[in-house]
């Protein structure tokens, strides 16, 4: 007779996956299905702990199909605000997506992140918004 028991105690598949590249100073995100602003806070914190702040950030939604609250753009950019204050500007984040409600989210993330500290830009081609993090994040000097 075969035991099954071990598979209840499989984990959840996670919303993302995170990947920081210090080659390229580069945090790639790929979410699975769409973000939290638990998720995207998780996320935040471990750049900062990681001594990543100032690494260009690449989150890759075109999995997502459902956009978060517009008052969770908010709040994470009030997240992200606590540590500009203790580590200065964060490194520039770009996202792909080609869902209109995610571009008009993060189009509100971006006038927030603006005023917090941090370069923003959305876009639908994944090597577009690679070639912008390049343009950024080269000759950025390492922060923590």
């Amino acid at each position: 007779m075969m035991n099954v028991d071990h598979m209840s105690t499989v984990p959840p598949r996670a919303r993302f996956t995170y990947v920081r590249d210090d080659a390229l100073r580069r945090i790639h995100v790929t979410a699975r299905e769409s973000l939290e602003a638990s998720d995207l806070m998780a996320i935040i914190d471990r750049q900062a702990f990681e001594g990543a702040w100032a690494y260009g950030v690449l989150y890759d939604l075109r999995a997502a199909h459902i956009v978060a609250p517009r008052r969770d753009a908010s709040r994470v950019a009030q997240y992200v605000q606590t540590y500009v204050r203790v580590h200065g500007t964060r490194g520039p984040v770009a996202v792909v997506t080609k869902q209109t409600d995610i571009v008009e989210t993060a189009e509100l993330y971006a006038s927030l992140g603006e005023k917090v500290g941090f370069e923003f830009g959305s876009f639908r081609d994944l090597p577009e918004a690679e070639r912008w993090l390049d343009d950024r994040s080269s000759g950025q000097p390492e922060r923590s």
